[in-house]
């Protein structure tokens, strides 16, 4: 099922990461393996929404997201704002 996925970093200082972002789904009929959020630009940076589109298994209603990432490369904080999808 394709989903698309937008994330939005928030807007104070030192929001953005260049980290390695993943992200899984869970449904009432399961969860997608973990992947990547990358759309090989420079994401995930202060006060800026991230579009990425996305192909799971069916999973029936969703029900959360988890959302982390690597901590590689300096600074790799990250304001995470919102999710939507």
């Amino acid at each position: 099922i394709p989903y698309q996925v937008y994330v939005h970093t928030g807007d104070v200082f030192g929001a953005g990461t260049d980290a390695r972002v993943f992200m899984t789904i869970f449904g009432e009929n399961g969860q997608s393996p973990e992947f990547e959020l990358n759309s090989n630009r420079n994401d995930f940076e202060r006060d800026h929404t991230d579009l990425f589109e996305v192909e799971v298994p069916r999973l029936g209603r969703l029900k959360k997201i988890r959302i982390r990432h690597d901590n590689t490369w300096f600074g790799a904080g990250w304001f995470l704002d919102k999710v939507r999808m």
